[in-house]
């Protein structure tokens, strides 16, 4: 028995987050190998942590709200199956980048953790895996260097792409497809222009994007909630515990959460109709469930560490009036912005219509007796859907199903009554008086099935989703 070897056993885990009912992070799990959790992890002293977190809190430092941040990305599969971006704005040394760098020292090492936005389809998506149910931080985005307009339709298409929360449908060699890349959690990018003057470099319509995403105004966050002299100082703490004290809160945070899960799902709920009241002067259509989660991971640290954070909500409320003026510029939308926001649409969600093409043809042939005659060929191609059908692209329609008007509502951020409305106020699909009519169609899939008809010209090649 001496000469007995013992093997210490460790589980092989190929991503983070919430698996089963528990988190799982290398500083989490000892026992377990992780193959895709580089940056994460801890180091230093957790005492040094929870005394920076003590100081921001108590001198109402609007870095704070990192925290929070941090949290709210632990909070989202749980509450709310909806990706969202933070996309900050404002002068250098505003604090964008140090507000993004604590919400990741919750997780691990921000500077093995941080990239930038010039990371190929493939490479993006394998970063966003990397970070389900975590915080994934884009710093720096600026039109300086290179191609702006390149990096205008690079934002546009990160922004739809992770509020998706999934990858593009990519083929093996033998013509199977791969499973496709998932990702929950929050996107937070910081630039110094603000999110109007990238959209203003791109060619495409792109105001669907005000509803994705929470815009953040670091300068007023800074003259209102700092100044120089107040940043300065927390900057300078911050970085000075970090850089070698990072991930040793997050065992704590994560056993909270799991005890006090009810009261957190009341608390988003509560908060959710606090945003979504217009007796409060805000206006919006699903900003208010990102809003309310910052809100929430607010409420559930200051339960948590009995320190007096009603300035941190103040600062929520703060962020919901910026964008409620945002989104009241950029939501009104054309008759061609519609089309559009539909055409990215079935670009994403492809894989769930039926589509049939179909080619017309005139040609000469040889009759029986040798004379020349014409001849009709008519050629139709079928896609069947590999997965729930949201209806079905024909003869310039596309036909949709309650679950693809559900979906598509979803996508553009709206409710299902308003999709509706603006369907027929444009002219996209048939009404009576101001309702579209849900119409009987023949067969899909030996199927008879109530759809809604809608004005769609199918482009020559299938639509590839970012």
């Amino acid at each position: 028995l001496t000469n007995k070897q013992f093997l210490k056993v460790r589980y092989a885990v190929d991503s983070i987050g919430w698996i089963n009912g528990d988190y799982y992070l290398p500083q989490l799990k000892p026992n377990h190998y992780f193959t895709n959790a580089s940056g994460f992890g801890n180091k230093g002293e957790k005492q040094k942590e929870e005394e920076l977190f003590k100081m921001l809190v108590e001198e109402k430092s609007y870095l704070s709200l990192g925290y929070a941040i941090g949290v709210a990305s632990l909070l989202l599969p749980l509450l709310d199956r909806d990706n969202f971006v933070i996309f900050s704005h404002g002068r250098t040394g505003a604090g964008k980048s140090t507000m993004s760098f604590l919400a990741l020292s919750l997780f691990g090492s921000y500077e093995a953790l941080k990239a930038s936005n010039d990371n190929a389809t493939t490479g993006f998506e394998l970063f966003l895996k990397q970070r389900n149910h975590a915080i994934a931080v884009l710093d720096e985005l600026n039109t300086s260097a290179g191609d702006s307009e390149r990096v205008a339709e690079n934002l546009i298409r990160t922004i739809y792409k992770f509020h998706a929360g999934q990858g593009r449908l990519r083929a093996t060699v033998d013509l199977h497809m791969r499973e496709q890349t998932r990702f929950e959690g929050i996107l937070y990018i910081s630039a110094e222009d603000d999110l109007k003057t990238f959209l203003k470099m791109s060619k495409k319509t792109v105001k669907g994007i005000y509803r994705r995403t929470i815009v953040v105004d670091f300068e007023r966050l800074f003259h209102e909630y700092g100044g120089e002299e107040n940043l300065q100082r927390w900057t300078e703490a911050v970085y000075h515990v970090i850089r070698e004290n990072y991930g040793n809160m997050l065992s704590d945070i994560v056993s909270r959460v799991k005890d006090d899960i009810n009261r957190i799902k009341e608390d988003y709920e509560n908060f959710k109709s606090y945003y979504k009241n217009e007796d409060q002067g805000w206006r919006f259509e699903g900003q208010e469930r990102a809003l309310a989660l910052l809100a929430t991971a607010v409420k559930f640290l200051e339960r948590h560490t009995s320190l007096n954070m009603g300035f941190l909500y103040d600062i929520v409320d703060e962020i919901a009036t910026q964008n409620h003026q945002e989104f009241n510029k950029g939501v009104k939308a054309s008759r061609e912005e519609l089309i559009a926001e539909i055409e990215s649409w079935v670009a994403e969600n492809y894989w769930a219509l039926k589509v049939t093409q179909t080619r017309e043809e005139e040609i000469e042939i040889n009759d029986k007796d040798g004379t020349r005659k014409k001849k009709q060929i008519i050629e139709s191609t079928t896609k069947q859907p590999n997965r729930n059908l949201f209806g079905k692209i024909e003869d310039g329609k596309l036909l949709l199903t309650s679950p693809g008007l559900t979906s598509l509502a979803r996508y553009i951020q709206t409710s299902e009554s308003n999709l509706k409305h603006m369907l027929a106020n444009f002219g996209l699909a048939e009404k009576d008086d101001s309702h579209i009519i849900k119409r009987t169609m023949r067969v899909i899939d030996g199927i008879k099935l109530k759809v809604y008809e809608l004005a769609y010209s199918e482009p020559s090649e299938p639509p590839e989703p970012d």
